[in-house]
């Protein structure tokens, strides 16, 4: 996620038992090579960046800059994920 501030890492999380973690300060991401083979890498890296997109400085949920196209299914998926409950 480059161009938006936030630095992103296939590393282990600096906390014990971590499998992701996001670091609002430091505006670092870190995803544990662990979740590749536990088949849990696309859900555990969408729930960091879930963290990240609250942790905007403006107060309200805006765009990260990542340009990318997604199918309708997913896109409906993502707005799910982050504007309900």
């Amino acid at each position: 996620m480059q161009g938006n501030g936030v630095e992103v890492s296939f590393a282990i999380p600096p906390r014990l038992g971590a499998y992701g973690l996001y670091e609002s300060g430091p505006r670092r991401l870190w995803v544990a090579p662990v979740t590749d083979p536990l088949g849990i890498l696309r859900q555990t890296f969408i729930h960091e960046v879930v963290y990240a997109v609250q942790a905007c400085p403006y107060g309200h949920v805006s765009l990260l800059g990542v340009n990318t196209v997604v199918s309708p299914v997913v896109a409906q998926s993502i707005q799910v994920l982050l504007y309900t409950s």
